[in-house]
């Protein structure tokens, strides 16, 4: 984890990259998402959350400068130089884990706040460690490929604190029965080592996409998980989310339903409703894509 102000300062830098003079021979980049919204449970909290990255480029070299997680509270906050390679781009320092690019859930988008509180069920170690540890600091190295949509990525991440490897993998592949995302992390801490692994198809039929996703999360102490979802385009601008996860180990339900409307190019109204173990949730947020 990395101070809440330099997560902050990355989120305000973001609002402000495309405004950049193109005439620099540095080439300056943007992409991820911020939202700032309110959820009530037992109690109501504000929020603003970001799950994004900038980056600037010359000659290959690369400065990036991301985030995962929630201002004011322990989060994520990714700082790397990195080189264009021809088939995959190298990162040194904090990067994003292998394991978090692939098979995400539902939740975070559509409860952000909320997810965090059992984050650990759907990413990777090194993500539920900076969210829920002390001094958790994941330094490593990774490399992705260098699509717009990440197809591979696999990284290898150290913490000193707590003597802590983490080496992930994954990938997203084209299937008959429609795209496959799969990933996979060895945990290797004093005295034991331990696995996580995830996989999740989804399928477009129409306006609709359906999505099946398995999660082992037996190196963050969480047991097994299956979550099913289905979204569906009313038009360009409505779409409605519908999605159950259920958590074998402990026992553990969560149903959720989240309705967004864009209300400009990549800025989005999202209103969400869930239950989770007997207790109702609901939250609203504004979030702006890059």
């Amino acid at each position: 984890m990395i101070p809440s102000n330099l997560f902050t300062s990355s989120a305000v830098a973001l609002l402000l990259s495309s405004s950049m003079a193109s005439a620099n021979p540095v080439t300056f980049g943007a992409s991820g998402y911020l939202a700032a919204g309110i959820q009530s449970d037992r109690s109501v909290d504000e929020f603003i959350f970001g799950d994004f990255n900038l980056s600037a480029e010359y000659n290959r070299f690369t400065a990036n400068l991301g985030g995962f997680g929630q201002v004011g509270r322990p989060h994520e906050t990714y700082v790397t130089l990195g080189y264009q390679l021809d088939s995959g781009h190298l990162e040194l320092g904090v990067p994003k884990p292998a394991y978090d690019w692939f098979a995400t859930s539902p939740e975070i988008t559509a409860l952000p706040h909320n997810s965090l509180f059992s984050i650990g069920t759907t990413q990777s170690r090194t993500t539920q460690g900076a969210i829920t540890q002390e001094a958790y600091l994941p330094v490593g190295l990774s490399i992705t490929s260098t699509a717009e949509t990440i197809k591979y990525a696999a990284s290898l991440h150290y913490v000193d604190t707590y003597d802590e490897y983490v080496l992930g993998a994954g990938g997203a592949f084209e299937t008959q029965f429609g795209t496959l995302e799969a990933a996979a992390e060895i945990v290797k801490q004093p005295g034991r080592t331990l696995v996580n692994a995830k996989a999740g198809l989804s399928q477009n039929v129409g306006k609709t996409t359906f999505a099946a996703t398995a999660y082992y999360a037996d190196a963050n102490d969480l047991g097994t998980s299956l979550e099913l979802s289905a979204e569906h385009d009313f038009s360009d601008q409505l779409s409605v989310l519908a999605y159950h996860r259920h958590s074998f180990n402990p026992d553990r339900d969560h149903t959720g339903v989240s309705m967004a409307y864009e209300i400009a190019p990549k800025t989005s109204v999202r209103l969400s409703a869930a239950y989770e173990d007997n207790d109702p949730i609901a939250g609203a947020l504004l979030a702006r894509e890059f």
